[in-house]
Order: structure tokens, then C-alpha cells, then sequence
């Protein structure tokens, strides 16, 4: 999925415009996705929750 919309909380980066997120889990009102960056030599992976209502304007 490609993010719409830049999504910053308190400082955390979960995703920027433009961004591949994946669709990890879609349970009741949220659906669990998550994303992965390079941090140095080493692959990390974030992983964050969205409400249903919300995801066909943040991401498509």
C-alpha cells in the first residue's frame, strides 16, 4: 500500500507521503500495518495501528 498522507506522532515517524507501508492485520475498527527502514546496517521494522474509518484517505 502507498501512503497518501504524512503520519507523525509526538516526534515518531510512522510513515511520509509516498511511503510502501504493509497491510500486516484488519481486526474490528483497526487495521495493523507496518513499515521497514534501514537504520545503519541494520533493518528495522515499525508497526502501527489505523482505524478502518480512516485508511481509504491515508492510504491506497
Amino acid at each position: 500500500m502507498l501512503a497518501l498522507v504524512d503520519l507523525v506522532l509526538n516526534g515518531i515517524v510512522y510513515c511520509k507521503k509516498g511511503m510502501v507501508v504493509q497491510l500486516k492485520n484488519k481486526t474490528g475498527k483497526y487495521s495493523t500495518l507496518s513499515r521497514t527502514y534501514q537504520d545503519g546496517e541494520k533493518q528495522k521494522t515499525i508497526e502501527f495501528k489505523v482505524s478502518n474509518e480512516l485508511m481509504p484517505l491515508y492510504f491506497e
